[in-house]
């Protein structure tokens, strides 16, 4: 499938240095690139997210019964306007959760509630976890209310209240941090209750409770202790909501942005990011989604920390997935280009030669790369002026390069997690030769620059594309 309609499917915007990448490109040693990426993928800010909401129409959503049958054009389109035609549905629900005379309950109880939010001892008392359940229920109900819902400025207010609250939790014994954390684990768990509300109503209400999931830290991150531990519930619940049927793909789309941003963040066991892979894994798989949704879906995966399952098979989930979308000629270019991107930094608490130990040959991987990047040019030659390449040839590249100084402590990219295989240095250097022309020209990539890319993939396929090791099956990329 060639590219997106929209640049916005590309979520990053580079500056590079042209001479020294000029330089990789003609074969010569291999300086540092200067380059400096700002990275648009986390919206934090709620308003953004209700402008987006006008056009979420255009991003879908998606009942799991609609698709049927196997990928064709035909098949994509029906799936789309069904899934467009149940996210009007979801956004036009009007349901407020919250019974007449709220607000003057709220304002009645309002000072004991914040009293027994910063110092309450426990919730033992019936009473006290009464007036913590009335206060938070109303704080975050608010959002279900269609006149606030059709004010972002509102909206945005209720979003801090919210946030004002969840931090105040505990606050009133931070000299004894067991303590406080016990308490936000019990105060935090009332919280859920209406927050998995606004999961069943409407659009604004679901996004706006995604929202508040990574505000649900039982350790909050401070300048001196950045470990953040966040609610056990919380990734089992964004879980639920990438499986449900129910929820538009909007909606998942936005759970995927709050895993991306937990993995980045929080301190998250092991056997719950592979979890977390796999849930995202199976929407990536398939294949009645826009190009928007996958792409949140992969960088999310990008953001994965472990390679291998910890229970059961240790199977590198997000390398299989991701291998399957890079390969996947029915996919957007730009959505496989991505998919490259995320190859090279799932995984990443492995450092460099790590991946050696962790029996993973990524030889096929870099030669599948080139190949892409090849394909790639195709379509770039074809229309050169689309900014969209842009985003194409800065994936290509940093599926082999590291983006700033702390990926390259974390061994991010493929010349960093191979660092001793020439084969990965030439094949960096051929798949360079055309996304180094994506980023910085407009015009169509010379033949004689291809034919040599071409020449470099004829003949050096690995003997076995057989990148897992670790399985009898013989795994191999597509």
């Amino acid at each position: 499938m060639s590219l997106g309609k929209s640049r916005a499917a590309i979520p990053i915007h580079i500056f590079r240095n042209r001479e020294t990448l000029k330089s990789h490109n003609s074969g010569e040693s291999m300086p540092e690139v200067v380059c400096e990426l700002c990275f648009r993928r986390s919206v934090r800010n709620l308003c953004r997210y209700m402008l987006a909401i006008a056009a979420v129409i255009g991003f879908g959503a998606h009942s799991a019964a609609v698709a049927q049958g196997e990928f064709t054009k035909e098949n994509y389109q029906k799936a789309i306007l069904a899934q467009k035609e149940f996210a009007r549905k979801v956004a036009a629900a009007n349901d407020p959760l919250l019974p007449a005379g709220a607000e003057e309950e709220f304002t009645r109880i309002s000072r004991n509630y914040q009293q027994i939010l910063k110092n309450g001892q426990n919730l033992s008392s019936a009473a006290d976890r009464k007036l913590v359940q009335q206060g938070l229920e109303y704080r975050i109900l608010r959002a279900s209310d269609p006149v606030i819902q059709q004010d972002p400025g509102q909206m945005i207010n209720v979003l801090n209240d919210v946030r004002r609250d969840l931090n105040t939790i505990g606050s009133g014994f931070s000299d004894k941090p067991d303590r406080k954390q016990r308490y936000r684990e019990e105060v935090l768990l009332e919280a859920l209750v209406p927050i998995k509300k606004l999961l069943k109503n409407n659009l604004d209400a679901r996004v706006f409770g995604l929202e508040i999931l990574n505000d649900l830290e039982t350790v909050q991150g401070t300048f001196g202790n950045k470990r953040i531990l966040i609610l056990d519930a919380v990734p089992q619940l964004l879980r639920e909501v990438l499986n449900d049927p129910e929820q538009p793909d909007v909606v998942r789309g936005v759970a995927a942005m709050r895993i991306e941003r937990l993995l980045n963040t929080a301190d998250i066991l092991p056997v719950e990011q592979m979890e977390l892979a796999k849930a995202l894994a199976k929407q990536l798989e398939r294949w009645d989604t826009e190009l928007t949704f996958q792409m949140k879906l992969i960088d999310a995966l990008a953001a994965v920390k472990e390679l291998r399952e910890v229970v059961g098979k240790p199977n590198p989930t997000a390398v299989d997935v991701l291998l399957k979308v890079l390969s996947d000629r029915n996919r957007f270019i730009d959505v496989r280009c991505r998919a490259a991107y995320a190859i090279a930094r799932t995984g990443s608490s492995l450092n460099g030669n790590a991946f050696g130990a962790q029996q993973l040959d990524l030889e096929p991987i870099a030669w599948k790369i080139v190949q892409l990047a090849r394909e790639t040019a195709q379509y770039f030659n074809a229309a050169p002026a689309n900014p969209a390449f842009v985003g194409c040839g800065e994936n290509l590249y940093l599926s082999f390069h590291h983006l700033n100084s702390a990926e390259l402590s974390a061994g991010v990219g493929l010349l960093n997690r191979a660092p001793r295989s020439q084969y990965v240095n030439d094949a960096y250097k051929e798949a360079l030769k055309i996304a180094a022309p994506m980023m910085f020209e407009k015009k169509p990539i010379a033949g004689g620059a291809l034919q040599g890319v071409d020449g470099w993939i004829n003949n050096n396929k690995p003997a076995t594309m057989q990148y897992d090791r670790t399985r009898n099956d013989a795994v191999v990329v597509p």
